[in-house]
């Protein structure tokens, strides 16, 4: 009996250091270098193509870069659990992760924002942080292809990307957020 609650508490131990592990990287370091590789990056492009880096960046490289850093941690720093404590997981990650490039970006940005502005960033930027990286797990548990589930989540990213970037009316990002929570539901659902 004491052998078995020994493992116990070594289970527990070890989902609290996990958790918080997996919160420092995803508040700290992921964002940190996700920042760093989007900079350097952009610099290189900007040098090559100045008139297409920031297109580049914005439909391109940042969701292959996030996304990429998202799944990462996910794969590295998770316990593995049934579908919906996976997609817990990764949310969470997402969601820390959106806190603080929203973070980063106000304190890049100064004042210069109103406060509309400051929530619909917020709420852009948390949404699409803890949907999009919700799909590598659905595209995972039912496709079984790591490549397809790991470009769901960098897709629907570059699409959220690409409506801010042709500055489509604020209610289409909102559709495609809502269907996409719609779908993950449904999906959700099924297992």
């Amino acid at each position: 009996m004491d052998k078995y609650n020994k493992i116990e508490r070594n289970l527990k131990n070890h989902s609290v250091f996990s958790t918080f592990y997996l919160i420092l990287v995803s508040l700290i370091l992921l964002p940190a270098f996700a920042l760093i590789i989007e900079y350097l990056l952009n610099f290189s492009i900007n040098l090559i193509i100045p008139e297409f880096s920031y297109f580049l960046m914005i439909a391109f490289l940042s969701p292959l870069i996030e996304e990429g850093g998202k799944i990462t941690a996910y794969e590295i720093y998770s316990k593995r659990g049934n579908f919906q404590n996976n997609i817990l997981s990764i949310a969470l990650i997402g969601f820390l992760f959106g806190l603080t490039e929203n973070l980063l970006f106000y304190f890049g940005a100064g004042s210069d924002f109103t406060t509309a502005e400051i929530i619909h960033r917020v709420l852009n930027g948390e949404i699409l942080h803890s949907i999009a990286p919700v799909f590598y797990i659905t595209g995972k548990n039912s496709t079984r292809s790591k490549p397809l589930s790991f470009m769901l989540p960098v897709t629907v990213h570059a699409v959220w990307n690409l409506l801010i970037y042709f500055e489509l009316n604020t209610i289409f990002i909102y559709l495609f957020s809502l269907l996409l929570i719609i779908y993950l539901i449904i999906k959700i659902k099924r297992t």
